[in-house]
């Protein structure tokens, strides 16, 4: 039986592979705001800019409990949660489950043949330009060959010395 980190891992990277195919390039773990206070679990940018924001969940208390889920709202143009069959399934069994899910929100689901499917489209609502440019900028910043997040600030290079 897997652990929920390991059924998060398995959504994350079945979400990423879902817009993976519609061309988008995805990203995991970034910091939407400052200090990394928070950190959507995938973030998929495609060249014309459009930016999707993917949380997972690998259960029905981790979705309930996200009081943070609606905050994301603003970073992007469309925004989805994932879950196992299972845990959709509880949650659209139930209205007091369903009233948690943003408005706004999509679907996908892991399906058992290992594909991710989105069940339920998401509303598209295109950001603000000044977000949308902090996004990229992130982005740009975090995939960088040389950056804080994996190089020591001061380095000596020398030439023809081994």
């Amino acid at each position: 039986m897997a652990t929920r980190r390991e059924i998060a891992e398995y959504l994350k990277e079945a979400a990423a592979n879902l817009f993976f195919r519609y061309r988008y390039s995805c990203t995991y773990e970034l910091g939407v705001e400052a200090w990394g206070r928070r950190r959507a679990d995938v973030v998929a940018v495609k060249l014309n800019g459009d930016i999707v924001i993917v949380e997972v969940k690998s259960s029905v208390p981790d979705f309930i409990n996200d009081k943070k889920m609606k905050k994301y709202l603003k970073f992007c143009d469309r925004f989805y949660l994932c879950f196992t069959p299972e845990v959709w399934d509880k949650i659209k069994s139930k209205d007091k489950y369903l009233e948690h899910l943003p408005k706004r929100a999509g679907v996908i689901i892991l399906r058992k043949d290992g594909y991710a499917k989105i069940v339920k489209p998401c509303k598209i609502k295109k950001i603000d330009p000044e977000t949308r440019m902090a996004m990229l900028a992130r982005l740009a910043w975090r995939s960088g060959d040389l950056s804080k997040r994996n190089k020591r600030a001061r380095v000596r290079i020398f030439i023809g010395r081994d």
